[in-house]
């Protein structure tokens, strides 16, 4: 565990917070929900068949004391799924929503979970295990919503190097960014990592240097920068740019002196294509200098909904427990 990781899980134990778990059924997730429990830093409440929760405990040996479970699809959870169903109703109606479609939601995990959040009963999510994240992405939209003043939500993996953190964005939810969206990154991103008690500094990046290609990607990336050099004037972020440019600034300035994060190296690299990000964050876990992996960190909904990877370990659960219960607490550390 690194340094800064370990400050993480520290600042969750100060204010632990209801953690929905939406698979349960996964050793890795019960595992992780009895550890985040264990160490304080949350109040698990994991959604499934009680019975079964307790088989698999058995075989895990583990203890499932102090936890909560429910079992959202039983008769006595009927109640409560006509309140979260009328409520999803409420806030969709304008978009095709409507009570009996509500209702046959609330027999879904994520539904249910995200529903939760939304009144109140719960104060993070943990889900994404089985899932689709882009079947995940839409219904984190109806349920909990996006931030005020914000049109897109991302997700954000931060790799511990040796010689510092960098920060990836968007690695899972949005394929193909438009100028609109790389702003609304740019900003989350900047804001997300101010709270780990680091000075942002971005880079949009890509193939091509300032303008060298007149691609789509490209296009989009340089439009994006002129608006946040003329909204965020204050934001150090320049691009596109190549990557051994935003990582290197003593190459960078003698290439282009003019650039707006002069004699900095980038910390955050935000990709115009989820295919590009989402390769670069995998390479990064299996390089040999790459202490640690964390993520991915939820940004720009109104609520902490963290989409585990498919495959992630135990270690990669508590992880995004810690971040999901310090974002409950409006700021990371």
């Amino acid at each position: 565990m690194s340094h800064l990781t370990r400050r993480l899980h520290e600042a969750a134990k100060l204010s632990p917070r209801r953690v929905v778990y939406a698979a349960g059924d996964n050793p890795a997730v019960l595992r992780a929900a009895v550890e985040a429990q264990a160490q304080g830093m949350a109040h698990p409440i994991i959604l499934g068949i009680p019975s079964h929760l307790e088989q698999l405990a058995k075989e895990l040996d583990l203890s499932l004391e102090g936890l909560t479970i429910i079992n959202y699809r039983d008769e006595a959870e009927k109640g409560r799924r006509q309140e979260y169903a009328e409520l999803l109703a409420h806030q969709n109606w304008r978009k095709g929503g409507d009570l009996p479609t509500a209702v046959d939601k609330m027999y879904d995990p994520n539904y249910f979970g995200m529903m939760m959040l939304s009144k109140g009963d719960a104060d993070a999510m943990i889900t994404g295990i089985y899932s689709h994240h882009t079947d995940l992405a839409e219904i984190a939209k109806q349920t909990v919503g996006l931030r005020k003043g914000v049109n897109h939500f991302a997700t954000m993996h931060m790799v511990t190097l040796k010689n510092g953190p960098l920060f990836l964005t968007d690695t899972m939810i949005n394929c193909n960014l438009k100028a609109d969206a790389l702003v609304d990154i740019a900003v989350l991103a900047a804001e997300k990592v101010r709270c780990f008690g680091i000075e942002p500094v971005l880079a949009l990046v890509g193939f091509s240097n300032f303008g060298s290609t007149d691609a789509e990607s490209t296009q989009e990336a340089q439009k994006a920068v002129a608006i946040l050099h003329e909204r965020y004037p204050h934001l150090l972020v320049d691009g596109e740019m190549q990557v051994s440019l935003a990582l290197h600034a003593e190459k960078r300035d003698k290439r282009y002196p003019e650039n707006k994060i002069r004699g900095r190296k980038a910390n955050v690299l935000i990709f115009p294509r989820l295919t590009a990000s989402n390769a670069c964050y995998q390479l990064l876990r299996e390089a040999d200098d790459a202490e640690e992996v964390v993520g991915p960190i939820q940004m720009g909904l109104n609520k902490p909904v963290y989409f585990a990877d498919h495959e992630a370990s135990v270690t990669d659960i508590v992880n995004i427990t810690a971040l999901a219960v310090l974002d409950s607490n409006t700021c990371i550390v």
